[in-house]
């Protein structure tokens, strides 16, 4: 499972040194990349004990949808949810308590960033 982890990783997309555009309001950045999403649910989850995940950047939920599809219970919550889906709530992770999950709780997500690197504001 390590292995495959970190093949992954080791790509490096070029576009990632491009200059980047002015940015006015939400980051929105779905996580689109399939192979990802794949090897999050079928090599990483089951290795981990999980009762429910928080995902806090959920945006349209393009992580939640597949996590909930393998029947684990998320709590989905962004700072600008994406209006056509009501499970997502409006919750701001990086200023607000965690939502009351309890213990065996985890994070997994694709939070926004600025283009200096560091949490979108």
């Amino acid at each position: 499972m390590k292995s495959k982890v970190v093949q992954l990783h080791r790509y490096k997309d070029p576009a990632a040194y491009r200059p980047q555009p002015a940015r006015g309001g939400s980051d929105f950045w779905p996580t689109i990349d399939r192979g990802l999403i794949q090897v999050l649910l079928y090599e990483v989850l089951p290795a981990l004990p999980i009762d429910v995940i928080w995902e806090a950047a959920a945006g349209a939920g393009h992580l939640v949808d597949p996590l909930r599809a393998t029947r684990c219970q998320v709590i989905a919550t962004d700072l600008f949810p994406d209006p056509e889906r009501p499970d997502i709530a409006v919750h701001d992770f990086l200023h607000a308590p965690p939502p009351n999950a309890g213990a065996g709780t985890i994070m997994i997500t694709n939070p926004p960033n600025s283009k200096t690197g560091q949490p979108a504001d």
